[in-house]
C-alpha cells in the first residue's frame, strides 16, 4: 500500500526502466462443462462458464451500438517481406493501436471499478469515441493465470487447467471481440520483473512451452490474431552478474553476445510456437526488458514472418530512439509493443514537448514501424484515461491525436483467405454450413450462498430467456426450478459434493457447469477464520467485518490488514463477511469502501 493508505498499487515493480501496472488479484473459481472440476463456489464465489460470451456481453455494454472502428478494414493473414509487413496482395500495411490491462484483473473487478475486457477493446477501436486503434496487446500474466496476486511469482505459475481456465473465461470472447471490431490483436505471454527469473532458468522454459503448447493451436485459425513470444526478457547479461544495475553499453561486444545468447534461448520457443501456428505472425522481445532492438536486423531469428518487438519510455540511455530502434526498423520489421511518458517512476517522467515529440519524430522518420501505446488505463502506468475513460493528460491526447492523423494509413486492402473463424481451437473444419443451432448458455455467475452441516445453498445469475435451471449433485438430477436459488439437504457433514447447473430452454438444456463444495465440519464456529492469529469482528452490527487488528473500532491498519489480505482465500472466499461494495464477490473496491467509512 502507498504511504498515503489509499487502496491501490503497483503491480510491477521495475529497476533500470520498465513500465508498471497495477491490480490485485481475487481467488476466483471458474466454471467448466461436466467432467472438469472447477474448483469450489464456496462462500458466493463468483463463477463464469464455458462459453458464455453472449451472457457476459449482457454485462458488459458500456459503449455497445457503436460503429466498428475501421468498419470496412479488413484482418487478413499477413506476412513479412523484408523489413515490412504485408496483405496477401501485397499492400504494406502498419498496424497502430493501444495496450489494455490483463483480462482477468479487467473481468474480476468489473464493473464497479473496472471495465470488462471486452469494453476496453469496444472503446479502443471506436471512431465515433475518437479512438482509431487497429491493433489491440493483451498481456496475460503468469500470476493473473494462476490467480497468484500482485507481484512477482516464480515460474511454473500455472497448471494447464488454469491456463485453459483464464482462456475460456477471459480471453476468447476479447479475441472475437477484436474480429467483430476489424482490429488485430496481440497475445502477449507478460512476464517481467528485474529480480527474475532468468531467461536460461528451466522452469522458465517449461512454463513457456506450457503457455505456447495451449495458446498457439487455440488461435491459430485466426488471421487477426498476433503471437507475442515473450514480454520482457531481463537478465542475464554477458559478463555482468548484476546486470539491472550495471550501465550496460547495448552496442558493445557484450551486447552483441548477449544478444546471440538470447537467440539461441529462444530461437526454440519460436520454433513451438510456429509448429502450433503455421500462418501467424510472431513478435520476438530481446534482453533488458525487450530494450535491445539494436542487435535485432544484425542477427535475426530463424524463421518465416517474424518481427521483433521495442520497449522504451524516458530512459536518456536509449535515445536517440532512431538509434536503437529505428535502425533495425529499416530491415525487419519492428513492433513498438510499449513506449509512453507521464507516469510516477522516473523513467517513465516525461512531457509531450520532449518526449511525445521524440516518439513523433521517430515514427515519422521511421514510418515501417507498428506501435501500441502503453497504457488504455486509468492505474497501469503510464496510463492515459481517468475513472471515467476519458483522456486525463498529454500522454493519451498524444496518443490519440496520433491514431487519428494515421486511422486511413497503410491498412489492408483484402479480405482474409484464412480457415473459417470458429472457437479459436485450431480446428480446420472447412464447412460451416450444417452447424447446429447454439445451446442454451449455463448462467454465467454462479454461487454458494450458505453452508451447514447438513445442507448447501447455492444461487446463480439469471439467464435471458431461460425456461429453467437444473441443480445436479454427483451427476444425478436433484431438482428442476425456475427460481435462481436452490438448497440441497439431508447432506453429511464435512463432506464434498459435485454440484452442477445447467439452463433450460425449451426441448434444449444447456452445458452442466459443476464445482465441488464441502459441508461444514460439526462444530465448525461462524464468522470468517482468522487472520494473520487475530479473529475479524463485525464492531458496527452490520454483518460486515470491519475489525482485523482486535482494537475494537476500524482505523488505517485494518485497512491496511484489509488490503494485504484481500487475495487470501480466507478473504476472498468470504464474501458475505466483506462485501462492502454490495457486489457480491471481494476485490480492492471493497478496500476502498472500507477505507472511505473511517
Amino acid at each position: 500500500m502507498s504511504d498515503n493508505t489509499t487502496p491501490r498499487e503497483m503491480d510491477e515493480q521495475v529497476q533500470n526502466g520498465q513500465n508498471s501496472t497495477t491490480g490485485r488479484a481475487r481467488h476466483d473459481n471458474i466454471g467448466k462443462p461436466r467432467g472438469h472440476d472447477t474448483g469450489a463456489w464456496t462462500r458466493r464465489n463468483f463463477v463464469k462458464a464455458a462459453g458464455v460470451g453472449a451472457a457476459t456481453a449482457g454485462l458488459s455494454t458500456a459503449f455497445s451500438g457503436s460503429a466498428a472502428a475501421g468498419e470496412n478494414m479488413p484482418t487478413p493473414w499477413l506476412h513479412v517481406d523484408g523489413n515490412l509487413v504485408k496483405d496477401p496482395e501485397g499492400n504494406e500495411v502498419v498496424l497502430r493501436g493501444v495496450n489494455v490491462v490483463d483480462p482477468w484483473r479487467a473481468n474480476r473487478d468489473a464493473p464497479y471499478y473496472k471495465m470488462h475486457i471486452d469494453d476496453y477493446v469496444e472503446l479502443a477501436t471506436n471512431e465515433d469515441e475518437g479512438w482509431y486503434s487497429r491493433v489491440v496487446r493483451l498481456p496475460m500474466q503468469p500470476q493473473d493465470i494462476g490467480k497468484h496476486g500482485s507481484g512477482a511469482v516464480d515460474p511454473v505459475a500455472f497448471t494447464e487447467d488454469e491456463l485453459l481456465t483464464y482462456l475460456e473465461e477471459h480471453v476468447d470472447s476479447v479475441v472475437e471481440k477484436a474480429r467483430e471490431r476489424g482490429a488485430y490483436i496481440i497475445l502477449d505471454y507478460h512476464r517481467h520483473y528485474p529480480d527474475g527469473p532468468d531467461w536460461t532458468e528451466p522452469a522458465l522454459d517449461e512454463e513457456i512451452r506450457l503457455f505456447w503448447n495451449v495458446v498457439a493451436p487455440r488461435y491459430n485459425d485466426q488471421s487477426h490474431v498476433l503471437f507475442e513470444v515473450y514480454n520482457e526478457p531481463t537478465t542475464p547479461y554477458a559478463g555482468h552478474d548484476l546486470g539491472p544495475e550495471n550501465d550496460i553499453d547495448i552496442r558493445d561486444p557484450e551486447g552483441e553476445e548477449t544478444w546471440l545468447h538470447w537467440r539461441e534461448t529462444a530461437q526454440p520457443w519460436v520454433d513451438l510456437i510456429r509448429e502450433h501456428a503455421a500462418d501467424n505472425l510472431i513478435l520476438i522481445g530481446s534482453p533488458s526488458w525487450s530494450q535491445w532492438t539494436y542487435w535485432a536486423d544484425e542477427h535475426e531469428f530463424e524463421g518465416e514472418n517474424l518481427a521483433y518487438t521495442g520497449h522504451v519510455y524516458t530512459q536518456e540511455s536509449l535515445r536517440p530512439l532512431g538509434e536503437y530502434f529505428g535502425k533495425p526498423s529499416e530491415n525487419v520489421p519492428v513492433f513498438m509493443t510499449e513506449f509512453g511518458f507521464g507516469g510516477p517512476e522516473p523513467y517513465l517522467q516525461g512531457t509531450r514537448e520532449v518526449h511525445g515529440q521524440q516518439f513523433s519524430d521517430l515514427y515519422t522518420e521511421y514510418d515501417s514501424m507498428h506501435w501500441t501505446a502503453w497504457c488504455f488505463d486509468f492505474d497501469w502506468e503510464p496510463s492515459m484515461l481517468d475513472r471515467d475513460y476519458e483522456i486525463k493528460n498529454e500522454w493519451g491526447e498524444w496518443t490519440q491525436e496520433h491514431l487519428e492523423q494515421w486511422a486511413d494509413d497503410d491498412l489492408p486492402q483484402v479480405e482474409s483467405e484464412s480457415p473459417p473463424v470458429g472457437g479459436g481451437n485450431g480446428d480446420d473444419d472447412d464447412d460451416n454450413d450444417d452447424e447446429e443451432p447454439e445451446s442454451p448458455t449455463p448462467p454465467a455467475d454462479q454461487w454458494v450462498d450458505e453452508t451447514t452441516e447438513t445442507s448447501i445453498e447455492v444461487g446463480w445469475e439469471a439467464v435471458d430467456g431461460a425456461d429453467a435451471y437444473r441443480v445436479f449433485l454427483e451427476s444425478d438430477l436433484e431438482e428442476e426450478t425456475t427460481a435462481t436459488t436452490a438448497t440441497i439437504t439431508g447432506l453429511e457433514a464435512d463432506t464434498a459434493y459435485e454440484l452442477g447447473l445447467s439452463t433450460i430452454v425449451g426441448d434444449e438444456e444447456s452445458d452442466v457447469v459443476t464445482t465441488t463444495v464441502s459441508t461444514r465440519s460439526e462444530g465448525e464456529p461462524e464468522g470468517p477464520p482468522e487472520i494473520d492469529g487475530i479473529q475479524p469482528a463485525d464492531t458496527t452490527g452490520d454483518g460486515l467485518y470491519n475489525d482485523f487488528t482486535g482494537s475494537g473500532s476500524t482505523t488505517t491498519t485494518d485497512v491496511n490488514v484489509f488490503f494485504e489480505n484481500v487475495d487470501d482465500p480466507d478473504v476472498a472466499d468470504y464474501p458475505q463477511y466483506y462485501d462492502f461494495d454490495g457486489n457480491g464477490q471481494v476485490s480492492v473496491t471493497d478496500v476502498v469502501d472500507l477505507f472511505e467509512s473511517i
